[in-house]
């Protein structure tokens, strides 16, 4: 696999869609392998580096809110959730809990996505979850600066 060499992000492996890389986070309590990605096409933008270090720079402030962002999405949400899903499993896919640690058995980090179109003076970036109850698409939690938007892998873009 082709490799680049990137003043900020370091050595990148070259894909289809961008460069990724190996990258690691600790969230709900344990650690966990993940991706790195950064969309494009020609070149790593300036804003794509920009929301990088400010990603990294506070990153346990950004994954805590993702912690508790999440479980709360998934606790306001859990009928809407329900209907998806036929009711012999909703104590597999979608169980009702009562706390973090519960949540955490039902959801797993995946990827970390800078994407390649990001407005000047905005910090953009979404992680991706592999969850129980999203069936075939991947659960998003995005940044733009203060705004949190929470669903599917379509807003990522």
């Amino acid at each position: 696999m082709k490799k680049i060499i990137d003043s900020v992000f370091g050595e990148l492996e070259v894909y289809d869609l961008g460069w990724r890389k190996g990258y690691s986070i600790n969230i709900f309590g344990e650690h966990y392998d993940v991706l790195l990605t950064v969309d494009g096409e020609d070149r790593i933008m300036e804003e794509q580096k920009k929301s990088y270090q400010i990603f990294e720079k506070s990153k346990n402030k950004y994954l805590s809110t993702v912690e508790g962002d999440l479980f709360k999405y998934y606790l306001e949400n859990i009928k809407e959730i329900r209907k998806n899903i036929e009711a012999e499993n909703y104590n597999i896919e979608a169980p009702v809990i009562e706390n973090k640690d519960q949540f955490k058995k039902l959801i797993k980090p995946r990827e970390i996505i800078i994407p390649e179109y990001i407005d000047e003076d905005t910090t953009t970036f979404a992680i991706t979850f592999d969850c129980t109850w999203v069936g075939d698409h991947t659960l998003v939690i995005r940044f733009d600066n203060d705004d949190i938007e929470i669903g599917t892998e379509e807003i990522i873009f």
